[in-house]
C-alpha cells in the first residue's frame, strides 16, 4: 500500500489487503508465484492481477461502506435492509433481505464483514474480469 500511496492514491486497506489475497491466491493456483518470499510480495507475473482486483474491490467497499451506516465496517441485519437497493449497483435484485443477508454471512455472526461481503460481491462485478 505504501506505492500507492506514493503515487498519491487514497485506497482503503481493506480493499488492498483482499486485492493482494487474491491475486497471491490466484498465482499460487497456476503455479506462477516461484519466489522464495511467496505471499510477501506481488511479483510482476502478478500485478495484473492485482490491479484488476484492486477495481473489483474498490466498486464492492464503496457499496459496502454505504451500507455500513453506523461506520463500524459491519453491516448488520438492519442496516443491509434499510440499504438493499444500493445492491443494484452491481445489477443484484434481492427478494428476500434476511436469506441473502445470511448467505454473506458467511461466518454466521450477524453481521456481514468486508471479507464475507467481497468474497459474496465478486460474482457480480465486472463479471467479463473472472
Amino acid at each position: 500500500d505504501l506505492g500507492l500511496i506514493s503515487l498519491g492514491k487514497k485506497c482503503p486497506k481493506p480493499v488492498i489487503l483482499r486485492a493482494y489475497k487474491a491475486a497471491c491466491q490466484v498465482a499460487q493456483e497456476h503455479g506462477q508465484n516461484l519466489t522464495e518470499a511467496g505471499n510477501d510480495y506481488i511479483e510482476f507475473q502478478e500485478f495484473r492481477l492485482f490491479l484488476v482486483n484492486l477495481k473489483k474491490y474498490t466498486l464492492l467497499w464503496e457499496i459496502f461502506v454505504s451500507l455500513d451506516t453506523g461506520n463500524d465496517r459491519r453491516i448488520d441485519r438492519k442496516e443491509f435492509r434499510k440499504g438493499i437497493k444500493k445492491l443494484e449497483k452491481l445489477g443484484v435484485t434481492v427478494e428476500d433481505a434476511d436469506k441473502e443477508f445470511d448467505i454473506i454471512d458467511a461466518d454466521h455472526g450477524g453481521q456481514i464483514l468486508f471479507e464475507e461481503f467481497g468474497d459474496w460481491g465478486l460474482q457480480y462485478v465486472y463479471p467479463e474480469m473472472n
